[in-house]
């Protein structure tokens, strides 16, 4: 069956941050690309060339944001902060050694 993806206008976009590390930048990033990759190539398909080039294009839009504006990226949001208070300690939460 096709799978029904929201407009473009309207994104509610909800992680479970159990096992994610806000702590780590690339990781509070890498997630967004790739749900947002999702949507714009409307499929769950991981190896279509579509959403590899829409992964690698917003990629490439970040980094340039990044180096165009990098007062947005230096600073703590208020987002980050938000949940740094609100998340519990994970306590035997899996690591992850590679970030």
């Amino acid at each position: 069956t096709e799978l029904e993806f929201m407009p473009r206008e309207t994104v509610d976009f909800v992680v479970n941050m159990t096992y994610h590390d806000v702590t780590h930048k690339a990781e509070i990033y890498e997630l967004p690309i790739h749900e947002l990759a999702h949507n714009v190539v409307r499929s769950n398909d991981h190896l279509c060339a579509e959403f590899y080039k829409e992964v690698t294009t917003l990629g490439a839009k970040l980094a340039i944001l990044a180096l165009e504006k990098p007062e947005l990226f230096n600073t703590p949001s208020n987002f980050s902060q938000r949940l740094k208070l609100a998340l519990p300690a994970r306590a035997g939460a899996a690591s992850r050694p590679d970030r």
